[in-house]
């Protein structure tokens, strides 16, 4: 016997709605594990699927109960009887367990395992029991197809007389028999005849009552096992035949449900699939957007260091512009200033031409007069000759006089001439001056606008990497959110496929097999209860052969 360990005294209670559905092959391996069971008993599917099935067997359970188990499903007999499973982690639950044989043209192919929330005071019951069994200390105790039983021969007589009709039928049968022995042969022959008739009747009462449970019981356990495809017993037109039909009935819609949520499943699937494919397309592409913003966001970034940059040395320019024209402002005052003075030059010098020709008017009298008195003192002679020597240097000191004159107004003359072509080159200058004090006015015009747009492109570009920034986010969002639709789609693939799974545990007919009617099977029945066996007969294998279903 298979001892898993490590365990736990916790215990994992399970909740009233939750069923616990597995089967297995005819060796125990586990071929289905239900979404539920996985969740009580702390395994994946995968961990389940494949693995024996004792894989969850709790230590204390005892061995008698396994080989219980075992005898009867092999017996193609259900199981009913509670169980302590052992969970992933040590804990254990407790179930009551209905283990059906899976049987397909009478033969066993596997078995299903149903297991519900057992009662407290059953649990407590079975609990306390198979401490005993396992100690040694259940000394008629045993089990009989799951349930707990004792094993005197009071007890096996009682279960000889079971509650229900088969109960009342059996004591009647003993009573009727206790009779004809008691019976006087010779004063009661007619009563014995009677008593012997009702005997027969109720004996053929009975078989035919257990033998319709029976079936009835073993269709139940197949259809409540996932097996749509078993065939539902022959039936009279009494209530059991009634519910017989009616659980076929159940059968036959379960089946049409089953197979329209394959149809369903299926189209499912495909479309699961392809939603699948599409969002992990649309995630690769929105990364690939958002790879591109964050590129077009650095390139912005760059570009808006490279405005401002521009900016800065554009308002750096205009304080330059500004200096210049200043400076320019301030030579063009200075050139006016120096036209003025060299004006002012030029009205001395008028003046001193003026004075130089005083001067030379002064001189040719005074020569004049040097010579009117040479013209006296060589009329006196001797008495004159200190006075012509006078007058002849006052005569020479004229003529040096008008020479020197003569040099001062050349001096004059090329001074007003230098100084007309420096009036004429500074009134150019200024003129140049003005034109680039406009120029530089203009430069500076262009540079402030320059400047006012670099500022403006710098704030527009902002905004646009604030709107890129935005972008991003909203993309990395929205990847985000793919990612989390594609996630969701891989989950609800494989819920999808897990429903397969579960689905495909209900074993249906082939879709060429025939279903039978009620009236069919009853017909067929009653035709060989009338007696016609040799013609009934064939007809009744044929229809039992197939698979029935209330129409």
């Amino acid at each position: 016997m298979r001892d898993n360990q490590p365990v736990t005294d916790n215990e994992y209670v399970i909740r009233e709605d939750q069923n616990l559905i597995s089967r297995t092959d005819m060796k125990g391996r586990i071929t289905y594990a239900s979404p539920t069971f996985c969740e009580v008993s702390g395994y994946s599917r995968e961990e389940l699927v494949g693995t024996p099935h004792n894989v969850i067997r709790h230590p204390d359970m005892p061995e008698i109960a396994f080989a219980n188990l075992w005898e009867t499903i092999e017996a193609g007999e259900v199981w009913s009887g509670l169980v302590k499973n052992r969970r992933k982690n040590g804990d254990f639950y407790w179930v009551h367990a209905n283990v059906v044989p899976i049987v397909e043209e009478g033969e066993v192919k596997g078995y299903t395992s149903v297991r519900v929330k057992p009662r407290d005071e059953d649990k407590a019951y079975a609990e306390d029991t198979y401490a005993r069994i396992r100690e040694g200390r259940a000394r008629g105790i045993g089990l009989e197809r799951g349930r707990i039983v004792r094993t005197g021969m009071l007890a096996r007589l009682r279960r000889c007389f079971p509650r229900g009709l088969q109960g009342r039928l059996s004591a009647a049968l003993l009573v009727s028999g206790g009779g004809l022995l008691a019976a006087d042969v010779l004063a009661w022959q007619w009563r014995s005849l009677a008593a012997l008739i009702v005997a027969s009747l109720l004996v053929g009462a009975w078989r035919r009552h257990a033998a319709a449970v029976a079936h009835t019981r073993d269709f139940a356990m197949q259809v409540a096992a996932g097996n749509l495809a078993a065939a539902p017993p022959p039936v009279n037109g009494d209530g059991l035949g009634q519910v017989i039909d009616a659980m076929a009935i159940m059968q036959r819609s379960l089946a049409n449900i089953s197979v329209d949520i394959h149809d369903i499943l299926d189209t499912v699937s495909s479309e699961t699939t392809e939603l699948e494919r599409d969002n992990r397309n649309l995630a690769s592409h929105t990364r690939q957007q958002s790879d591109s913003l964050q590129q077009t966001a650095a390139s912005m970034e760059e570009l808006i260091t490279t405005v401002q940059q521009n900016a800065a040395n554009t308002e750096q320019a205009e304080s330059e512009a500004d200096k210049v024209r200043r400076a320019v402002g301030e030579s063009d005052l200075v050139v006016s200033e120096l036209v003025e003075s060299m004006q002012q030059i030029a009205a001395s010098a008028g003046k001193m031409t003026q004075a130089i020709e005083a001067i030379e008017t002064l001189a040719f009298q005074t020569n004049l007069l040097a010579l009117n008195a040479s013209v006296e003192a060589a009329r006196a002679g001797v008495h004159g000759r200190g006075f012509a020597v006078v007058a002849q240097e006052v005569r020479r000191l004229a003529e040096s006089s008008a020479d020197s004159a003569e040099h001062v107004r050349w001096l004059i003359d090329t001074t007003l001439e230098d100084v007309g072509v420096g009036e004429r080159r500074i009134a150019s200058l200024e003129t140049h001056n003005r034109g680039v004090v406009q120029a530089v006015s203009g430069i500076d015009t262009l540079i402030r606008e320059i400047a006012t747009a670099s500022r403006e492109q710098a704030i527009g570009l902002e905004q646009i990497n604030q709107a890129v920034v935005g972008m991003d986010s909203s993309i990395r969002q929205n990847a985000e959110r793919v990612s989390h639709a594609a996630s969701l789609g891989t989950l609800l693939a494989e819920q999808v496929d897990q429903l397969s799974v579960a689905i495909s545990a209900l074993r249906q007919a082939d879709e060429g097999n025939e279903w039978v009617s009620r009236e069919q099977r009853f017909q067929a029945r009653r035709t060989l209860e009338e007696g016609n066996e040799a013609t009934a007969a064939p007809v009744v294998a044929e229809v039992e052969s197939l698979p029935a279903q209330a129409l």
